[in-house]
């Protein structure tokens, strides 16, 4: 950044410790998400309707990772995460597919409320 402040890596620069809190923040995001999905995944492991809540669930979880890996350039170095390409595109493909995912989930749903 060359915005004219001077930044330190040191604990006590403002600067690190809002990044350190946003990092937080997007760990316990990933940890919170996944911990939905696995438990939906438990509570009704026959029901499809859960299996799309679980995917989506990894996919909000991996956009996380995305943008973390995506504003690499603008993040100090120990709060990146580094991903490879392939993993990249991986997780690209999938966050696609949440909006298709989204809407069989919403068929499934009204469509059971109807039985």
């Amino acid at each position: 950044m060359d915005d004219g402040l001077v930044r330190s890596n040191e604990p006590s620069d403002p600067f690190m410790t809002l990044h350190a809190a946003l990092f937080a923040i997007d760990c316990l995001a990933i940890f919170s998400v996944l911990l939905l999905g696995t438990n939906m995944l438990v509570a009704l492991p026959r029901n499809n309707a859960a299996r799309l809540v679980a995917f989506i669930t990894v996919c909000s979880a991996a956009f996380v990772v995305f943008s973390r890996t995506m504003f690499e350039g603008w993040i100090p170095e120990p709060f990146q995460f580094t991903t490879t390409e392939p993993l990249m595109i991986c997780i690209q493909v999938l966050m696609n597919t949440v909006p298709g995912a989204f809407m069989i989930l919403s068929f499934l749903l009204f469509e059971e409320s109807k039985k």
